[in-house]
């Protein structure tokens, strides 16, 4: 007979098995060492999608500090034109305060030796993605790698959720994230990360759709990497404060390495009843 278990919350029987919810460590690909930092070149450009976003620019920064030379920026919104940016600076009126904050980050980033290139376009946009790629190689040094970071982040329950919310979300993550792939088909890039999320693995109150678009990018990093390139880490929590993004950051070296490291997977495992 079945019987509330006080402890386990996830229980399964399988042919007369009980099983329950376990996670289990996973050793690393053969030939990948974790923690080795990718190549960052200084003749390079690297792309960053959803890259005016909190967790966007830690990685720009961390990118910068490892010696890129170039980095591209794209986001839907975008940023004043750059000669409009000191007046921007001291008439705050003229831009919005998160508008500020970005151009004050570029600034820092640069300082660290990075050029900065900032393109309103939004990564679902094939046509527009792939006027920017055309830039690669011809006004921009060639790509050399690219975080997928984009998303238009929405929380709401399975009852309420709207096509609209549905479409927001699978646009910026799905769409977004076919259109790189099949514009680096055949580049010879040094790392292809795509941003997923734990909730790809166990699912998450209110983000069913946030949930599907990871399953789809760890799906899309799984045939990538079938052919020896991609990865995506499946994040716990995504940044929404500056302490956060400064933690995530600090993982950027391991996550972009050439294979990258396989996310931690949940497995059920069996176990005998009390």
């Amino acid at each position: 007979m079945w019987r509330p278990d006080p402890v386990e919350d996830q229980i399964a029987w399988r042919n007369g098995e009980r099983s329950v919810a376990r996670l289990v460590r996973r050793d690393p690909p053969a030939g990948v060492r974790p923690g080795t930092p990718p190549p960052v070149r200084a003749d390079g450009t690297y792309l960053i999608t959803g890259g005016l976003g909190g967790l966007g620019l830690k990685v720009a920064r961390w990118l910068a500090g490892a010696g890129a030379g170039h980095l591209v920026l794209a986001g839907r919104q975008g940023l004043p034109e750059r000669r409009d940016w000191p007046a921007a600076g001291k008439t705050p009126a003229t831009a919005p305060p998160a508008a500020l904050a970005q151009m004050a980050a570029i600034r820092e980033i640069e300082a660290l030796g990075a050029a900065v290139t900032v393109v309103a376009a939004d990564v679902a946009d094939a046509a527009a993605m792939a006027a920017l790629f055309r830039r690669f190689g011809d006004g921009l040094p060639p790509l050399r790698g690219v975080v997928h970071a984009a998303v238009a982040m929405s929380a709401l329950p399975v009852r309420d959720l709207s096509a609209a919310a549905v479409r927001a979300m699978l646009r910026a993550k799905v769409g977004g994230g076919w259109v790189l792939h099949t514009l680096t088909a055949g580049l010879d890039l040094d790392f292809f990360v795509l941003f997923s999320s734990t909730t790809a693995l166990w699912g998450a109150r209110d983000l069913a759709h946030y949930a599907a678009a990871n399953q789809f990018l760890d799906a899309l990093a799984h045939l990538r990497r079938a052919a020896g390139r991609g990865c995506r880490p499946n994040w716990a929590t995504a940044a929404r404060s500056s302490s956060e993004a400064t933690r995530i950051s600090s993982q950027v070296p391991q996550l972009t390495a050439r294979a990258g490291r396989p996310a931690a997977r949940r497995r059920w495992a069996r176990a005998s009843r009390n």
